[in-house]
């Protein structure tokens, strides 16, 4: 059986609302404020901290921007999260198969912990790992290796599944396979681009993307 690790926005949870209600309002605070039209759906996946710099436009005050966004994001945004569509019975299904599987995300982790306790799944994972709150530069790449290492993973047996071109970077970096699934925030040329091994359409393809992929 497969170690599965699993992005969480954008491919557990559909979080956009609270993020960029979140994120928007923190960045007005800042005097950084984005147009209405303005597209900001990429910020979902990347590091914080890196968005944050961009959008503030340099270094200077992303630390601040960083905690004034957390401090929101617990009052409000973390509530706005729900489960996509078909996503929780195919993790209950690929559990159920004897995959162990992983939450592997760059929200930090007290976040991912009430997120996935609250759609009700923390049985279903056998660990969830997220970004330090303090770590500055924390990337999917480090913390795949670090899931890999620290549960003694076999890498030939692993698969790195999510939305973003940093979720299949961090794959390939640590020797492991992925699927860039399509019902989140990123697109199929976006996840194609970046190597990913497979692509998913649907939830409920999950599985057999999945048996196809370790054939």
């Amino acid at each position: 059986m497969a170690a599965l690790l699993f992005d969480l926005d954008g491919t557990i949870a559909d979080s956009a609302p609270g993020i960029l209600s979140c994120l928007r309002a923190t960045l007005e605070e800042f005097g950084a404020a984005p147009s209405a039209e303005a597209d900001l759906t990429w910020v979902i996946g990347p590091p914080l901290h890196a968005v944050a710099e961009r959008l503030l436009g340099g270094p200077e005050r992303v630390d601040a921007c960083v905690a004034a966004y957390r401090r929101r994001y617990a009052e409000q945004g973390i509530l706005a999260a729900e489960p996509f569509p078909g996503v929780v019975d195919e993790l209950r299904r690929l559990k159920a198969a004897g995959h162990a599987l992983f939450v592997c995300t760059s929200k930090i982790t007290p976040f991912a912990e009430q997120i996935v306790g609250r759609f009700g799944l923390a049985e279903l994972f056998d660990g969830v790992y997220g970004a330090a709150p303090q770590a500055a530069a924390d990337d999917k790449v480090r913390l795949a290796g670090r899931i890999v290492s620290e549960r003694r993973l076999d890498a030939a047996e692993t698969c790195l599944i999510g939305d973003r071109r940093e979720d299949v970077k961090a794959g390939r970096a640590n020797g492991l396979r992925s699927i860039g699934v399509l019902w989140g925030y990123g697109s199929r040329d976006e996840l194609a681009e970046a190597g990913a091994d497979r692509l998913c359409a649907a939830p409920v393809e999950l599985s057999a993307t999945l048996s196809a992929l370790l054939a």
